[in-house]
């Protein structure tokens, strides 16, 4: 069975109907299975101590709740949702499922993009797999 992972990210809720329907037009054909990633940004460690108590664990409870409302939707049985830097996260759970596929959503880049580059570029300069970046 193939892997199709899906990089989802929650704050570009327009973006991402676009992405999941090309990651389903493609898993079909492979006959293969989506699975749903969203990463929170990390935190730095030097801010952690003055955020209120809890507020980092319902960040994360209220973004798998996000996710997985939208892996009903799509008849996605599969969501996961992990912190830390984007691209990095992304790379090391499609190595660690042996994902055969990643699709994500490219963005209207900004100047930061330019120094410092996107997710989507990192993915697709670093995955263990091919990698379907979706224009909009």
């Amino acid at each position: 069975m193939k892997k199709v992972l899906v990089a989802i990210d929650l704050s570009k809720r327009d973006d991402n109907d676009a992405c999941i329907k090309m990651a389903q037009g493609i898993a079909k054909i492979m006959d293969g299975t989506l699975i749903f990633l969203h990463v929170i940004d990390g935190v730095p460690k030097y801010i952690v101590s003055s955020i209120p108590s809890g507020l980092l664990e319902k960040r994360k409870a209220d973004a798998e709740q996000e996710l997985c409302t939208l892996a009903a939707q799509y008849k996605c049985t599969d969501a996961v949702v992990l912190e830390g830097k984007p691209a990095t996260e992304i790379l090391e759970y499609a190595s660690t499922i042996k994902a055969d596929l990643i699709v994500l959503n490219s963005h209207d880049p900004d100047i930061s993009d330019y120094v410092l580059g996107s997710v989507a570029s990192r993915v697709a300069r670093r995955a263990p797999c091919s990698v379907h970046i979706v224009r909009h």
